[in-house]
């Protein structure tokens, strides 16, 4: 049997016969109505915190049925399956920019984990510079097989490989040529974020 979603509910169904139904069934429900009441929720506290529209809950439930019954004519699939490779790729640079920055600072002090985020600065330059080069280099990997078909396997292949390189790779170099050799502010300016 194939392994999806339909394919594991059905082999669920034929394993248990009807208590394998209503064990889908109950499953399914619980998760779609949490997700249903998640979703107007958070769209009634958009709409009047962003757009400052004051609504019954009826109303933006409504509203949030609408939205979903639109995104449900799209062929909404395909483009999860697309967002979870980039998501993929993003992920996959981070990996390699944390585990690259692990490498090269553990023989000198380490920074320490239980500091208050009040202590680190807004951004490590090396490592959004490093970040977004690789996710761009990644995505347009991903991408190559929307420019020629052909070219789908090289990218879906080499696409996390070279991410992965490239975030480490530019990480290391920032890093090296820079004076920022961590993320945390000079004790003076800590003192003046408080």
């Amino acid at each position: 049997m194939e392994v999806s979603e339909t394919g594991v509910a059905g082999g669920i169904v034929q394993m248990m016969g009807i208590l394998g139904l209503i064990v889908v069934f109950v499953s399914q429900t619980r998760i779609n109505t949490a997700n249903y009441y998640l979703g107007a929720a958070n769209l009634k506290s958009f709409g009047e915190r962003v757009i400052r529209i004051k609504m019954p809950n009826v109303a933006w439930v409504l509203v949030s049925s609408l939205i979903i019954f639109l995104l449900m004519l799209l062929p909404i699939v395909k483009y999860i399956l697309l967002a979870l490779a980039w998501q993929g790729v993003l992920v996959t640079a981070w990996v390699a920019i944390a585990l690259t920055h692990i490498l090269i600072t553990r023989s000198g002090a380490q920074e320490h984990g239980m500091l208050p985020d009040s202590h680190f600065g807004r951004f490590n330059n090396s490592g959004l510079i490093a970040w977004t080069a690789a996710t761009v280099i990644g995505v347009v990997m991903l991408q190559l097989g929307a420019l020629n078909p052909e070219l789908a396997g090289v990218g879906a292949t080499w696409g996390p490989i070279l991410t992965a390189l490239s975030a480490a790779g530019i990480y290391a170099l920032l890093w090296k040529n820079t004076g920022t050799k961590t993320a945390l502010l000079p004790v003076g300016e800590t003192a003046a974020k408080m």
